[in-house]
């Protein structure tokens, strides 16, 4: 039987409504599972060693919490970041934060409770300045957490943290 050779093209082609032509808010919200979204800038360095976790006290934080689970226990540091814990107090008890820091500590994750204020800066800011000051490797948190109306409106720290920072995310909702 003859040979047959086939050109193979190296450019995957873009076929509209397929996940190779979504962004990343359009996957999340689609597959309906976590993702971990890398940015190609990152090439072979590490990620999962320094996490900071941006905690809110959500459904949705508590939800990338529980996902990223395996790789919170085998990372060096964690740091679960609050910040402004006063706006959501409701969410948060006497000691925003202290719970959740309890709960990792229980399951080996090492971590530390970090209590900040944006001092007015919008909150995805305060997330990307302390991961980038720690030399975070991984961002996790919980996607979506605000009204969806408000989310589509005003934007929201999802929408900034998976369009603009440049450390990888792991991301639930």
């Amino acid at each position: 039987m003859p040979a047959h050779s086939h050109s193979v093209s190296s450019k995957h082609p873009d076929i509209p409504a397929s996940p190779l032509t979504w962004s990343a808010p359009q996957i999340l919200r689609q597959s309906g599972i976590p993702i971990l979204i890398v940015p190609r800038a990152w090439k072979n360095r590490p990620i999962g060693k320094k996490v900071l976790v941006a905690w809110n006290g959500s459904r949705q934080s508590r939800r990338a919490i529980a996902d990223a689970m395996p790789m919170l226990i085998s990372a060096e540091e964690v740091t679960l970041l609050i910040i402004d814990a006063e706006r959501k107090a409701e969410l948060h008890g006497d000691e925003p934060g202290a719970d959740m820091a309890a709960y990792l500590a229980r399951h080996h994750v090492k971590v530390e409770l970090r209590r900040v204020t944006s001092g007015g800066l919008p909150v995805a800011e305060v997330i990307i300045s302390h991961a980038k000051a720690d030399q975070c490797d991984m961002v996790v948190f919980g996607a979506y957490s605000r009204p969806k109306l408000s989310e589509a409106l005003f934007g929201g720290v999802t929408r900034t943290l998976l369009t603009e920072v440049p450390i990888p995310l792991f991301v639930s909702q």
